[in-house]
C-alpha cells in the first residue's frame, strides 16, 4: 500500500481536532501517518492529541512554543515519511474515507505532482452547507492570481507527492507564505503540474471564531499576499485604471493589456511602483485594514508612492533576528515591543518613500533576505 503523511498544525481546536483525526485515521487502500504539531495550545488540545496517540502508533505528537501554522508545519517537515504528503488542519476534515486513496491513484495514473479540487464548505455544527468553487490552473493564472490581489485560489490543503513537498512547498508556502503552486526561480515563474479532480475530498469549516478575522490573523494573510503581489510585479506589467479587483471578470480571458516586464529593469520602473501601490491599497480595502493603525502598512503604502530613490546607509553589523514569511505572527508582535530593530529602522525609513540601501560586505545578504520580508524592492548597494 502507497503511504500519505498528514500534516496537522493546531492550536486551541479542542472542540474538533478529534472530528478531524479521526477523519484521517479512517482512511482505506492507504498508510496514513499523522504529524500532529501542537502550537502552544492552552485548552484541551494537548490532552486530545496525548489520548489518541496512546491508541494509535501511527500518530506523531509535537508541542512547541506558540510561532504561527507555518512553523509548525515546517517542524512537521522533519518527520515526514510518506510517499505523498497532505495538509489538514485541525478544524476541518475529510469527507470520505476513500478520499486519500483516490487521489493516490489519480496522481499515479497522470504522473501529476499532486491533485487539487473544490471546498465542501460545513458549519461549527459539522454540517455541510455548500461548495467554493476552485478556479483551473491554465495559462491565465499568474496574471488572475496578480488581478486577484494575491489571495490564492486553490486552497492552501495540498495533496502532493513527496519529492514536490520537500522541493517546492518548502520553499514558497512554508517559507514564504506564497501559493503553493507557484514555482519561483530566478528569470521566471512556472506553475506546479497539478490536476484539478471532480470529487472534493476537502471539508473545511466556517465559523466565527475562524483565525483570519483577527487582526493577527489579517497581518499574517496580507503579508503573503502581499509578497505574492510583489513578486508577480516583478514580471507582469499590468495595465488598469479603476480598482484591480472589478477590472477582473472571473472565467474571463480579458484582462487588459499584460507586459512582460524585464525584472533587471523593474528597481526603477515608475509603473511598477504605481503598480504595486495600487494592489496593496486595494488589498487593504479587501481586509479593511486601515494603514495609520500599524506601522507596517503606512510604511508599504509610503514606500510604493514616491519616485526619487536616495541612499540609506547601514555602515553597522547588522545582528538581528532574520525572518521569513513564516514568522509573520512573531513579527507582528515585534512591531509592538520597545526595541529598535533594523526592521523597524528600515520601516520608518519607507514612510519617506523608495530608497535604495547602502551598506557592508557583510550585511549584503542579510539586508536582501530582511528587504523580501518587509515587501520592499529596496536595491541592496555594497560600499568597500
Amino acid at each position: 500500500m502507497e503511504s500519505v503523511t498528514v500534516i496537522m498544525p493546531t492550536y486551541n481546536d479542542e472542540k474538533y481536532i478529534e472530528e478531524s483525526l479521526n477523519s484521517c485515521l479512517r482512511q482505506k487502500g492507504v498508510n496514513v501517518q499523522i504529524i500532529l504539531v501542537d502550537d502552544g495550545s492552552t485548552d484541551k488540545t494537548q490532552d486530545i492529541c496525548l489520548n489518541i496517540c496512546q491508541n494509535h502508533s501511527n500518530v506523531i505528537y509535537i508541542r512547541q512554543k506558540n510561532k504561527g501554522q507555518l512553523n509548525a508545519i515546517l517542524t512537521a517537515t522533519r518527520y515526514v515519511k510518506g510517499s505523498f504528503v497532505t495538509l489538514l488542519h485541525s478544524d476541518d476534515r475529510i469527507f470520505s474515507e476513500w478520499s486519500y486513496f483516490t487521489n493516490i491513484q489519480k496522481i499515479k495514473e497522470l504522473n501529476c505532482q499532486g491533485v487539487y479540487s473544490d471546498l465542501l464548505i460545513m458549519n461549527k455544527n459539522g454540517q455541510i452547507t455548500g461548495l467554493s468553487k476552485s478556479e483551473r490552473l491554465d495559462k491565465y493564472s499568474l496574471i488572475k492570481l496578480l488581478w486577484l490581489l494575491g489571495s490564492n485560489f486553490i486552497a492552501d490543503p495540498f495533496f502532493v507527492t513527496k519529492d514536490f513537498y520537500f522541493k517546492n512547498i518548502v520553499k514558497t508556502y512554508v517559507t514564504w507564505n506564497m501559493p503553493y503552486w507557484l514555482i519561483i526561480g530566478r528569470d521566471k515563474i512556472e506553475l506546479a503540474d497539478l490536476i484539478y479532480v471532480e470529487q472534493p475530498w476537502y471539508v473545511y469549516r466556517v465559523y466565527d471564531e475562524n483565525y483570519i478575522r483577527s487582526n493577527v490573523g489579517k497581518f499574517e494573510a496580507f503579508s503573503g499576499c502581499a509578497r505574492t503581489i510583489l513578486t508577480l510585479s516583478e514580471f507582469f506589467d499590468l495595465e488598469f485604471i479603476v480598482n484591480p479587483e472589478q477590472s477582473y471578470v472571473n472565467g474571463s480571458n480579458n484582462l487588459g493589456k499584460i507586459l512582460i516586464r524585464r525584472k533587471s529593469k523593474m528597481i526603477h520602473d515608475e509603473h511598477f511602483y504605481s503598480q504595486v501601490r495600487t494592489l496593496y491599497g486595494s488589498l487593504m480595502d479587501k481586509y479593511e485594514i486601515i494603514p495609520s493603525d500599524l506601522l507596517y502598512y503606512q510604511a508599504l503604502l509610503n514606500f510604493y508612492s514616491g519616485h526619487l530613490r536616495r541612499n540609506f546607509e547601514i555602515t553597522y553589523p547588522v545582528t538581528d533576528v532574520l525572518y521569513t514569511g513564516k514568522d509573520s505572527r512573531i513579527f507582528y508582535n515585534h512591531l509592538s515591543d520597545s526595541s529598535n530593530s533594523i526592521y523597524k529602522q528600515l520601516l520608518v525609513e519607507s514612510l519617506n518613500g523608495p530608497f535604495d540601501i547602502v551598506t557592508i560586505p557583510k550585511n549584503y545578504k542579510k539586508i536582501q533576505l530582511i528587504c523580501k520580508f518587509l515587501n520592499i524592492s529596496s536595491e541592496v548597494k555594497i560600499s568597500y
